[in-house]
């Protein structure tokens, strides 16, 4: 196998580590039943935005 050929072979994310998965944080704004505006930050755990789950990238 070449040089060329062996570089276009699937590495570990580097993003996520190989496992697909990150933890993620979404930010918003409630507007509460008197008016108010409250800010609120959800975290949770998403597929990986850089391999889109696979963990793997090219």
């Amino acid at each position: 196998m070449t040089a060329a050929a062996s570089s276009h072979q699937p590495v570990a994310c580097y993003a996520c580590g190989g496992s697909g998965v990150t933890e993620q944080t979404r930010h918003s704004v409630v507007t509460n039943s008197d008016g108010t505006q409250e800010a609120v930050t959800e975290t949770y755990t998403g597929p990986c935005s850089r391999c889109h789950g696979s963990g793997r990238i090219q």
